[in-house]
């Protein structure tokens, strides 16, 4: 019996990894023939872990997302501890709006419309902002106009953002050191390689008897492969045909839309009469026919009946 071989190329890399799979799992379910094969089963096996974790990278679009909605909230909780520290400004009692004055402008040192910032350039204002109101006279202003619940709440959607923000950081770097698919499935088809001229020699020398019903099992999985190769390249080249015969029926766009040329026109003969057929016809006086004379018969006519 011999082994059947694929040429993986030709598989996208979805599909070489299936195969790949499935050869695996065929040779998995002989201990005894895995053994002979360790020296080359084990990097064919660890190639294909490699190409299947390759193919399946985390969506950065979701932590993207998250990250997008805690800014959003962080930027809504500065506005509302911005507006209480505004709104006390306006307080009956001067002990409140002298403190209302200093929040608001500490807010202004900072940036009184940082919502507006960049997210990164936002954390480092809001943190520069936290670290000013850590004082003992602002800790007390800000508890004195009331808005020592709205700085708690933006404090801890900055928090959330941070988290967020590293989050996203983490999984892009991890996609960036992840070798690409490609890449993987060069290595696998090398050891594929390895493996099935190890099998080869198996069946020179080996009188295992399992040996031959392993390979029969392998032989199926590639064979349904290669069909599935042909018949791809048969749909391929039925289209292909196809098209071209499509292409022939229609008429160019330039050639439907062209208009003939004036020597394409078929001229019409001008049908003169026959001389036979004037014989015996009155022709009209000259008199008679309402001929308009040229301009220098006119002037002629005219000094005539002048001298006349």
């Amino acid at each position: 019996m011999e082994l059947l071989k694929l040429d993986q190329h030709r598989l996208t890399n979805g599909e070489s990894i299936t195969y790949s799979v499935d050869i695996r799992n065929v040779i998995e379910s002989y201990p005894t023939l895995k053994a002979l094969l360790t020296k080359v089963y084990t990097p064919f096996s660890s190639a294909i872990d490699l190409a299947v974790q390759s193919s399946s990278k985390v969506d950065t679009t979701l932590y993207s997302s998250l990250r997008a909605e805690r800014h959003s909230i962080r930027k809504k909780d500065f506005l509302h501890f911005r507006g209480v520290a505004e709104s006390a400004l306006k307080s009956s009692d001067t002990v409140e709006r002298q403190q209302a004055v200093l929040v608001v402008n500490t807010i202004k040192l900072h940036g009184w419309r940082m919502q507006t910032l960049p997210p990164d350039k936002l954390s480092a204002t809001l943190q520069g902002l936290f670290n000013a109101l850590e004082s003992e006279n602002l800790k007390e202003a800000v508890g004195g106009i009331g808005a020592g619940k709205a700085l708690t709440n933006l404090k801890a959607a900055n928090v959330k953002f941070l988290e967020a923000d590293k989050q996203r950081i983490e999984v892009w770097a991890e996609e960036q050191n992840d070798i690409c698919t490609s890449k993987a499935l060069k290595v696998v088809v090398d050891a594929a390689s390895n493996l099935f001229t190890a099998i080869d020699g198996l069946l020179l020398t080996s009188d295992e008897p399992l040996l031959l019903d392993m390979v029969e099992k392998m032989n199926v999985i590639t064979e349904v492969k290669q069909q599935t190769l042909k018949a791809k390249a048969t749909r391929a080249e039925n289209a292909k045909k196809e098209a071209e015969e499509n292409g022939k029926d229609k008429p160019t766009p330039k050639a439907a839309k062209r208009k003939p040329l004036a020597q394409e026109v078929p001229s019409q003969p001008i049908a003169e009469p026959d001389a036979d057929q004037l014989v015996g016809q009155q022709l009209p006086d000259a008199n008679q026919l309402d001929i308009e004379p040229l301009p220098q018969e006119k002037k002629a006519l005219e000094d005539n009946n002048t001298t006349e």
